[in-house]
């Protein structure tokens, strides 16, 4: 968990979400959302991780959703350079 919250500082939040989603090798949408809420270190609306990973879906076509489980199609290491790290970021509430 302290490795995904590095990662969510130093990248993003979406990041450290999709680098437990490769970690794992799939994951359902329930799984990811206490994931990302420990990620964050608060509770978040279940609209919030949809959104993030419809954006990795669709947008940046890294993940791909089969029956109930989201796969990731890229290692982390090549996910910089498929998504805007620049913009991610910038949505990134701070405490």
């Amino acid at each position: 968990m302290r490795k995904l919250r590095k990662l969510a500082k130093e990248y993003s939040n979406q990041y450290a979400l999709y680098y437990y989603l490769y970690m794992k090798g799939k994951a359902t949408f329930h799984k990811l959302y206490r994931e990302y809420c420990e990620i964050t270190g608060r509770k978040v609306r279940l609209a919030t991780v949809r959104k993030q990973l419809k954006i990795l879906e669709e947008r940046y076509k890294v993940v791909k959703r089969e029956s109930s489980y989201y796969i990731p199609l890229l290692p982390p290491e090549e996910l910089s350079q498929a998504i805007d790290m620049k913009r991610s970021r910038a949505g990134k509430r701070e405490h």
